[in-house]
């Protein structure tokens, strides 16, 4: 799969919720699976995404995670599915990698 695109907002949501986070109105703020307050969303970044992603990913059977650097970009395979991604950025490769996953649960 081959992305170099921005994910959506909705994406960005549905990633954040399939992780365990929610969302609290009164004030507006997001809840992490640890009960943490955020002020926003996580950024989209390896950091936030080895953190709250990658647990949900091995509780799934997903055991490697492999990053391959070439001359179009970065390619990301999460095994033992046999998908990949790639994107220009490590994280979105990931970050797409992941969603697959998702879509999948779903």
């Amino acid at each position: 799969m081959n992305t170099n695109k921005e994910p959506t907002e909705e994406q960005i949501k549905e990633l954040w919720e399939w992780c365990g986070f929610t969302y609290s109105y009164l004030p507006p703020h997001f809840v992490t699976p640890n009960g943490e307050s955020l002020d926003s969303e996580p950024d989209i970044d390896l950091n936030n995404l080895f953190k709250w992603a990658v647990s949900k990913l091995i509780e799934r059977g997903i055991h490697s995670i492999e990053f391959l650097y070439d001359e179009d970009g970065v390619r990301c395979f999460l095994a033992p599915l046999s998908n990949w991604t790639r994107d220009q950025d490590p994280a979105l490769a990931l970050f797409w990698a992941i969603y697959k996953v998702i879509k999948n649960d779903n």
